[in-house]
């Protein structure tokens, strides 16, 4: 949500590769999964095009093949996903990652997205820092639930 906001949330990542797709589905799950009462619209905007993609092909009704890496994840936030649309309160974008000025330039990013990107990654940082240790725990979203106690 932002620096200091009372909804961040984080949770241990878990599972054999640990990549940028599977944290990033991860976070979009947690999202989903904490703000499910809300009534008012979500947009997600991440730097891994690969998950944008297949949220977008869920948001757009068709059957995409999902990382079969992360199918444990994607079983969980298929529902949530689903969910949101049928509520017309999901929207996903994506945005370049660690742009530079020369990406902002090129009209790859803007300074706004790369401002809150830069947000999103020193929020992530902190996170893993909070859950170092703990990177192989398959409870994260409970964990991150127990923590999430925001409501609209």
């Amino acid at each position: 949500f932002g620096p200091g906001h009372p909804c961040n949330a984080s949770a241990p990542a878990f599972g054999k590769h640990i990549r940028s797709y599977r944290t990033e589905l991860l976070a979009v799950c947690i999202l989903l999964q904490a703000t499910i009462e809300w009534d008012n619209p979500r947009w997600i905007t991440l730097d891994n095009f690969a998950v944008v993609q297949e949220v977008q092909a869920i948001i757009e009704g068709a059957n995409k093949k999902k990382s079969d890496d992360s199918q444990d994840i994607w079983d969980i936030a298929e529902a949530f996903i689903k969910d949101a649309v049928s509520k017309n309160l999901l929207n996903i974008t994506w945005t370049k990652g660690h742009a530079t000025d020369e990406h902002i330039e090129n009209g790859q990013s803007t300074v706004v997205e790369r401002e809150r990107n830069g947000g999103v990654v020193k929020l992530a940082d902190a996170g893993r820092e909070e859950h170092d240790g703990l990177s192989r725990c398959p409870v994260g979203i409970k964990f991150a639930m127990q923590r999430l106690q925001c409501r609209r």
